[in-house]
């Protein structure tokens, strides 16, 4: 059974192919506040990636490589916490 409460307003229903169509999903708020952590990290770590290949030695590479990385650790962690969150609390990921 899924951890914390449920109600039937707490349930929406996935389109993601013929055979989900009607298959209903919990709502798992900490799930979709997770979900969207991730987009963002990934979303900031995808610019600085642009940047990096932008720069060049004379022109700020460093710089672009350490926040790379930071925004990759951001990512790696935000993962993390939402594959933590879905095997300890039991949600779907879809």
């Amino acid at each position: 059974m899924l951890a914390g409460p449920r109600s039937t307003n707490q349930v929406r229903l996935l389109e993601t192919g013929p055979e989900m169509k009607n298959a209903a999903v919990p709502f798992c708020p900490d799930r979709e506040t997770l979900r969207g952590r991730l987009r963002a990290d990934l979303k900031v770590y995808l610019d600085a990636v642009t940047e990096l290949e932008r720069s060049n030695i004379e022109n700020g590479f460093d710089k672009a490589h350490k926040l790379a990385n930071r925004a990759r650790l951001a990512y790696e962690v935000a993962r993390k916490r939402l594959n933590q969150h879905v095997t300890s609390h039991g949600c779907v990921l879809r």
